[in-house]
């Protein structure tokens, strides 16, 4: 089952910036099952060429972390291979 706002994203492939942006909730989960962070984001489509088809079309999403959603940055090892432990978006 998808959410209205996902629809919204996934099929408005004519809106860019902000317009074009709503909101979301991420979780993430250890190894052991236990959460580790959570926090609201705000979604988009990313990319030009990928944006078209319907809902069986795979597509790629942007991913921001603002006050206004949550958290305002994505704390945490999500990705252990990138030493990075601190986003303000994801692809």
């Amino acid at each position: 089952m998808t959410t209205p706002n996902f629809h919204d994203v996934h099929l408005r492939p004519n809106v860019f910036g902000h317009a074009g942006e709503r909101p979301g909730f991420l979780e993430y989960f250890d190894d052991s099952g236990k959460r580790v962070l959570m926090t609201g984001f705000g979604l988009r489509l990313h990319g030009g060429s990928s944006r078209g088809g319907g809902l069986q079309t795979k597509k790629s999403y942007r991913a921001y972390f603002r006050k206004r959603y949550g958290d305002g940055r994505l704390g945490g090892s999500i990705i252990p291979q990138a030493e990075v432990e601190d986003f303000d978006k994801l692809v």
